[in-house]
């Protein structure tokens, strides 16, 4: 059973993607928090956090360079209005490329 603080905070994110979504067909939560997620992966004192961090750095016993500069690049951004970008990469968008 999911806790109702809990419950109540998704309940929240899910009507706010909704709205987006209305709005721009293209939106995609997950970009926009990926700078904040990546941030708090790397610099947070919690151990859970620090392994679930390298269980997805880490596949098939080898470290996933392209992985690790992309939570990088992503957790230094700041919040500028262009499109969110890894400096190897593309544009991080909801967009087919």
């Amino acid at each position: 059973r999911v806790p109702e603080r809990f419950s109540l905070i998704i309940r929240s994110l899910l009507t706010q993607e909704g709205i987006c979504m209305t709005l721009d067909k293209n939106f995609n939560f997950l970009v926009l928090a990926f700078p904040y997620i990546s941030r708090r992966m790397l610099t947070d004192p919690d151990p859970r956090l620090r392994m679930r961090m390298l269980k997805v750095l880490i596949v098939d016993g080898k470290l996933e360079w392209d992985r690790l500069q992309l939570v990088v690049d992503m957790a230094q951004q700041s919040d500028d209005s262009g499109p969110l970008q890894s400096s190897n990469g593309p544009p991080l968008t909801s967009e087919p490329q």
